[in-house]
């Protein structure tokens, strides 16, 4: 299967891109807080796979690497979504009103 993941057969990868990417997205989700923000982590993840396929090593099975850089970006992006401020609290405060 790396074989054909790194000659860029279609076919090979189809087959865990579909498999998998449902139980990719369900874990994203317990790491960021929208379900948009899984999908672009599933999508970034598979982008970084197709980057990084010629440094996997086979230290551990295809799927278990796969899994830790889904969790990585995921970790990540939820990290930057809980410091972010959203735009509804930097709303001006006219302060009490006077009658």
């Amino acid at each position: 299967m790396i074989a054909g993941l790194r000659d860029g057969d279609e076919e090979t990868f189809a087959w865990p891109l579909t498999g998998w990417s449902g139980s990719m997205l369900r874990l994203a989700r317990t790491f960021v807080s929208t379900t948009a923000s899984a999908e672009e982590v599933v999508q970034d993840t598979w982008l970084a796979i197709l980057q990084g396929l010629e440094r996997f090593e086979g230290r551990s099975s295809l799927r278990t690497w796969v899994y830790r850089i889904l969790v990585n970006i995921a970790r990540k992006r939820g990290s930057v979504e809980r410091r972010a401020v959203p735009w509804a609290s930097l709303e001006q405060d006219d302060g009490p009103s006077v009658d």
